[in-house]
This record gives structure tokens, C-alpha cells and sequence, in this order.
């Protein structure tokens, strides 16, 4: 089935939902208005079902007859007329275009964007998905070249006390310099997903120690002969501490 072009998604609300319900609501509600129209529909699984059970909806039905009276700039009082005759299917049209113009106008903007361009469902959800997943990319590599500074540099990680030290300032020191989207992921971000508690700092220090390993074997293999430096010394406890470099 055909779900174009009243199916769209939202960016923002993250879900599916129908152009002309959300632009042209219906006023005389029977029934609870769910998915689609007052709330994006977020269950994909069942996304199929949904779609067929709305697209023979009356809800549905009045919104497109109220859009095909917009767009045709029919003047209200014929609208009105034509509204009673047809049971009432778009009555609301008059006080809805004022309505939507202001509160609603951003919604309505993008919706109309995605209506014109006649953009399928299912790329538009491919293109958020990719969108979120390189946002998600630039977040951690911000995160862990901030962890290989202090690595690098012997710098300590953390303070006497929480939110201290090196790491929270280099952090800090990249927001102020225009990381936008490391501040947004830092402000607005869940906050067991920050992805700079000490648990994740030692799990990236980890992942650094197996990289350069595997470096370090990969260039062995391929000489001909190396050698290893190795050094003694005791620490403060008398103890002798080999090592190898």
C-alpha cells in the first residue's frame, strides 16, 4: 500500500505522522485521537497496520477534504456551505488556517517541505538513522582524542573531587572553543550515556593500550630483527620494578 503523501516523519518528535491530520485536525472528535495526529507513531513493527487502519479513518478523510479546500483557496463561506452539505467533514477550516499559521507554523514548514519534495517514509528514517549515528561518531571522537591528550601528556585524569581535573577541563576547553555538538550531547544528552564517567576513560585507555600492541606486533612481523630495552630500578619500598620499552 501507498502511504505517500500524507505519511511523513519528525525529526524532532522522532515518529511518523500524517500531514493533513496535524495541519487540519478534526474538531468533532469521535473516538481517542492516537498515533499519526496527536502523537507520532513510534511502534515501526507495526507501522503497516497502523497506516491501513488510519488511511480508512474519517479522521483522515475531513483532513483531506479541509487541505483540497486550502490549497484550491476556496473562500470560506463556500467552504462553510460545502462543509455542511458533505456532514460536516472540514468545519474547522476558517479558524484553523489563522491557528496553524502561528503556533504551529515550524511544524507545518517542515511538513510541507517533505509533502513537495514527495520524500518516501523509509528514506527519510535512513537519513536520520545515518544523521544520528555520524553525531554519534563526532561525540566519541571528541571524547577519546581528549582521553589521549592526557595519555600522551601524563596529565591526571581527575581531581580531588568530582567534576575535577584535567579531563573535565579539557572537556570544558572544547565546548568554550565551539564544540556545538559536544555541548548539546553534554546538556541535553542522557546523563548515564555522557560516555566521560572513569569507567568509560579506563575502557578507552584499554582499547589505546590494544591498538598500540597490535601496532607494535604488526611492525615486529614485519622486521627482519628488533631488540628490546629493558631498565631496573626499585621503587620506595625497596622493591625492583623491570621496565620494557
Amino acid at each position: 500500500m501507498d502511504y505517500a503523501p500524507w505519511l511523513a516523519y519528525s525529526k524532532k518528535l522522532k515518529g511518523a505522522l500524517c500531514i493533513y491530520c496535524v495541519l487540519f485536525p478534526p474538531t468533532k472528535v469521535h473516538g481517542v485521537l492516537g498515533s499519526f495526529i496527536v502523537r507520532p507513531s513510534t511502534r515501526y513493527k507495526d507501522m503497516h497496520e497502523f497506516a491501513k487502519s488510519h488511511v480508512l479513518s474519517q479522521w483522515l478523510k475531513s483532513a483531506i477534504t479541509a487541505a483540497k479546500c486550502f490549497v484550491e483557496n476556496i473562500p470560506v463561506d463556500i467552504q462553510l456551505i460545502s462543509v455542511h452539505q458533505q456532514g460536516n467533514c472540514c468545519i474547522n477550516n476558517a479558524l484553523l488556517i489563522s491557528a496553524t499559521c502561528i503556533s504551529w507554523h515550524k511544524s507545518a514548514t517542515t511538513a510541507a517541505k517533505c509533502f513537495v519534495e514527495n520524500i518516501p517514509v523509509d528514506i527519510q528514517l535512513i537519513s536520520v538513522h545515518q544523521q544520528e549515528i555520524e553525531t554519534n561518531k563526532e561525540i566519541v571522537a571528541s571524547i577519546i582524542s581528549t582521553v589521549m591528550f592526557c595519555g600522551t601528556h601524563d596529565l591526571p585524569f581527575r581531581g580531588k573531587g568530582n567534576h575535577e581535573g584535567v579531563f573535565e577541563d579539557l572537556i570544558k576547553l572544547k565546548i568554550d572553543a565551539g564544540d556545538h555538538i559536544l555541548k548539546e550531547h553534554i546538556e541535553k544528552g542522557g546523563k548515564n550515556a555522557t560516555y566521560m564517567s572513569p569507567q568509560i576513560q579506563n575502557e578507552i585507555i584499554s582499547l589505546c593500550g590494544d591498538v598500540i600492541r597490535d601496532n607494535i606486533t604488526t611492525d615486529v612481523k614485519k622486521a627482519y630483527a628488533y631488540s628490546i630495552l629493558a631498565d631496573e630500578s626499585s621503587d620506595i619500598s625497596g622493591k625492583e620494578q623491570l621496565s620494557i620499552g
